[in-house]
């Protein structure tokens, strides 16, 4: 009689409150529910802290969480079982357990359900919280990394250059004659010839060291503590080996500034490492061979 007076009540809310029952009715049946809801009711009766009856409380209010009922709502609806309660009790025909014992039970039918919500309010904040790591983990990626190559973008290797304060030698590298093997073999096959050149110079430097697309088939490597241009020389030679330059027919050259101890301007290394690089064009039109480096005259001037 109990159960039943307090399925019809919610019931009732359910009627009132339409985006709850719709929201019911995709995970559950009615009759579902309700059988969910009598057999709820009847272990009111029994001991609160037995193992089945505190199981039966987290079932209902997983339930709950499945059918999209709010808390509010949820403790709303079951304060309807203690007017049930009274008046039930003044019928004789009913047995009943005594108000106190069945405050007590409501108390921890309580607790256990809405100790549901909260672990279900964990696990969404803890997947939400995954996601937006995640989200947030590609978005610096996207922000910081050259989508064909994965090497920096020019804004954040500029940024470590302009950074760093130590010693060091910045490499200007241009791929020769890059346009006549897109024309010639496709843009896949370029795309493939930076990737590559990409993987070689990643390979051949050092965790401190980096590595960033300028534009287009222009990269800059940055050697840190480096005491002058040999390091980036030997570096370049290493890449001519480690890359098929004779069959993509293509070349490198490279200009090279050294930059001594303490604040940088990027441009002004930018400019120096430029000129030499052009220079280094030049002079590899006069030989055969695939690679060309030419050292800035002189250091780059410390500023500040």
């Amino acid at each position: 009689m109990l159960g039943e007076r307090f399925a019809k009540s919610f019931d009732a809310f359910l009627a009132e409150h339409r985006a709850c029952r719709a929201l019911l009715e995709e995970h559950m049946s009615a009759g579902e529910h309700r059988r969910l809801l009598l057999d709820h009711v009847r272990n009111l009766v029994g001991d609160p802290r037995e193992e089945p009856a505190m199981s039966a409380s987290a079932h209902v209010g997983h339930a709950h969480i499945r059918a999209g009922v709010t808390p509010s709502a949820y403790l709303s609806s079951y304060n309807l079982v203690f007017p049930a309660y009274h008046h039930v009790e003044r019928r004789p025909d009913v047995e009943l357990p005594e108000i106190g014992a069945f405050r007590r039970r409501w108390l921890y039918d309580v607790c256990g359900t809405v100790d549901s919500y909260d672990e279900a309010l964990r696990a969404a904040w803890e997947s939400e919280r995954a996601r937006l790591a995640s989200s947030l983990a590609d978005s610096v990626t996207r922000a910081t990394l050259d989508d064909l190559t994965g090497s920096l973008r020019r804004k954040p290797f500029v940024a470590i250059v302009e950074r760093s304060r130590r010693q060091g030698v910045l490499v200007v590298v241009d791929l020769d004659n890059f346009k006549s093997l897109n024309d010639r073999d496709g843009h896949l096959v370029g795309d493939q010839a930076l990737s590559e050149l990409v993987s070689v110079l990643r390979d051949n430097t050092r965790a401190h060291d980096a590595v960033g697309r300028l534009g287009g088939d222009e990269f800059g490597i940055w050697i840190e503590q480096a005491a002058s241009a040999d390091a980036a020389s030997a570096l370049l030679g290493r890449v001519e080996e480690a890359l098929p330059l004779e069959r993509w027919d293509i070349g490198i050259s490279a200009g090279c500034v050294v930059c001594p101890p303490g604040p940088r301007d990027f441009l002004d290394l930018y400019h120096q490492a430029d000129i030499a690089m052009y220079r280094a064009k030049r002079t590899r039109k006069l030989r055969t061979g695939r690679l060309s480096v030419v050292v800035a005259a002189s250091t780059a001037k410390r500023i500040g």
